[in-house]
């Protein structure tokens, strides 16, 4: 009564002046030290071992408070400890106990002991499968958990949501096999009635998006019950569609959401307009800033980054800037957002320089990303050289110097402003060059029309094992154009055909554009087929190709071909060229 009532030390007084004491009154004893806070708790252990010097007859009644103190205060070695007292007094073959010491090896991770220890049990109940399936769950073990599922149906139980959702929580969504075993997981839950379960419901869900199922066509919102209101949810399954790229999977979420009418919170705008980015969708994008004012998100600073960021980079800078205004608190990601935009707009290069002072004013200490824009919007025009250089300085007294995206962006602009000597030492003098930095310095040579250095520099690349990748690749291959070096071309397309860069719509029109150089036509032809798809650019320096290399009837075949498909030609390069090629030709020409 005393040890229940929180009276602990008047329970140990009584225990102590009794002088009667047989087994029921040292297991009370047990039990209510068990229920007490930890540094009083660890008295269980302390009684429990002087029951075993008395040599009294111990029960699972014994066992159960040790074993829970234990497993509350992850003490492992005193759990085995009371395992080998168990073994020893002829109970660790009791569910009860048993089943306690597997749930405290699962918990600790010792898989092996815990299976050694299940497996020996000679009867079992479902209570304790879910424990074992549980424990191969938290190691993320889906096979064993899958195979002890079967194991469990074999042995006569049926599963239930606990050993169902166990199951599942053991695959990580990583290999596409996995999805065979989820589906049959589902497919059992369907048949004994038992995929209503929200938390269930909510698993199934998850591991579906993670392998693109359609989870509408396979019912599950439809059939679990209330799970599907959850907001954290729906942003989970929203942000795992945009990570996977599917852009329209997460918009389609949203809708959905509205149609449930489950109300939105900052996260869900975030991933939306995230997505709506990818996508370059302003329209969309501008439904949802007006869905952001409504609910009062447009407040919020993350929401308010994402949606200048939105604007941005889909082309409407003045609505990023109305936005950026708008907004109540500006962090960093605010000004760096709407300066980077202004930086990569060449037209707009001087807001960036602009901003940045107002940075400055409103005692906002830039970080790297804001100084490699404004060292980029700084290569963008001439005037802009003299404040590139003094940004430098400025980067040097921040300590930022050594800053990957800083150097990058410096060896950019020495190389816009014709300095590659000054580009050079900077690239030799830094410790250990990335592939920015690389690519950034052959590009840099290409600018400069020093075609000869980009390759030998791409050569070097080569050597020291840097992983090419396409922006690299394509700058190596208008080098090879410029040059008319077919051969070493040929050599930079294999590397793309081996890497599968060719696919990439930069690289492989710089293929074609390569060949063409060299009046390699039919290599360009080859080339430009083999091309996933095709866009203004590529049809129009293939059909020009055609023609400065004599191939009149091809120009005009490829020129109806790309009508066709409806895609419109550019006029102002692309009519000249075939009309100046074909003109002495008056059948073609008409």
């Amino acid at each position: 009564m005393y040890g229940k009532c929180g009276s602990i030390c008047y329970a140990r007084k009584l225990f102590d002046i009794s002088h009667e004491r047989d087994l029921v009154t040292w297991n009370s004893l047990l039990a209510c030290y068990a229920m007490e806070p930890e540094d009083e708790c660890l008295e269980t252990l302390v009684i429990f071992q002087e029951m075993m010097r008395h040599s009294l007859g111990l029960t699972r009644l014994t066992f159960a408070p040790v074993l829970k103190v234990c497993a509350r205060l992850g003490l492992l070695d005193s759990s085995k400890m009371v395992h080998a007292c168990a073994v020893k007094v002829g109970l660790d073959w009791d569910l009860f106990v048993a089943g306690a010491l597997v749930n405290i090896y699962c918990k600790f991770g010792c898989i092996d002991d815990a299976r050694s220890l299940f497996d020996k049990i000679p009867e079992r109940d479902l209570v304790l499968w879910n424990v074992m399936l549980d424990g191969y769950a938290r190691l993320g073990d889906g096979d064993e958990a899958f195979s002890l599922f079967h194991e469990l149906q074999r042995a006569g139980f049926w599963p239930d949501e606990v050993s169902v959702s166990c199951v599942l929580k053991g695959f990580n969504g990583g290999e596409s096999k996995e999805l065979v075993k989820v589906r049959g997981v589902h497919a059992y839950s369907l048949k004994l009635g038992i995929d209503h379960d929200p938390f269930l419901g909510s698993l199934l869900y998850n591991y579906y998006i993670r392998f693109g199922e359609n989870c509408s066509e396979l019912g599950i919102c439809e059939r679990s019950n209330g799970w599907d209101s959850d907001i954290l949810l729906w942003n989970k399954t929203m942000s795992s569609y945009f990570q996977k790229g599917w852009n329209c999977g997460v918009l389609n979420s949203f809708i959905e959401m509205q149609r449930k009418g489950i109300k939105p919170d900052s996260i869900t705008f975030i991933t939306l307009l995230s997505a709506i980015t990818a996508e370059r969708a302003m329209q969309v994008g501008r439904q949802v800033h007006c869905l952001a004012f409504k609910s009062g998100f447009y407040l919020s600073v993350p929401v308010g980054n994402n949606l200048v960021n939105m604007y941005a980079k889909t082309g409407g800078l003045i609505d990023a800037r109305r936005v950026f205004d708008g907004m109540e608190e500006l962090d960093l990601i605010s000004w760096n957002s709407m300066i980077s935009s202004y930086a990569q707009s060449d037209a707009e290069v001087e807001q960036a320089i602009s901003l940045f002072s107002d940075m400055q004013r409103n005692g906002i200490n830039p970080d790297q990303f804001t100084l490699a824009s404004v060292l980029r919007a700084c290569a963008a025009k001439p005037p802009l050289f003299i404040l590139g250089k003094q940004v430098q300085v400025h980067a040097i007294k921040l300590d930022r110097l050594g800053d990957k995206f800083i150097q990058t962006a410096l060896l950019d602009m020495y190389a816009k402003h014709g300095s590659m000597v000054q580009a050079e030492a900077l690239f030799d003098n830094t410790i250990e060059n990335d592939l920015a930095s690389w690519n950034a310095m052959i590009s840099g040579y290409v600018w400069n029309q020093e075609e000869v250095k980009a390759l030998n520099l791409f050569s070097s690349m080569q050597r020291s094992n840097m992983e090419l990748n396409q922006f690299g690749l394509a700058t190596a291959l208008k080098a090879c154009s410029c040059l008319v070096a077919m051969d070493k071309g040929k050599q930079i397309h294999a590397h793309a055909i081996k890497k599968g860069h060719d696919i990439d719509l930069c690289v492989s029109s710089g293929i074609v554009d390569m060949y063409i150089k060299c009046g390699a036509t039919n290599d360009a032809c080859l080339a430009f087929n083999a091309m996933p798809h095709h866009d203004n650019v590529a049809w129009t320096t293939m059909i020009s190709g055609c023609v400065q290399n004599g191939d009149e009837d091809h120009a005009l075949q490829l020129y109806h071909r790309m009508m066709d498909i409806g895609i419109w030609p550019d006029a102002y390069i692309l009519f000249p060229q075939v009309i100046r090629g074909l003109r002495g030709n008056a059948t073609l020409c008409s």
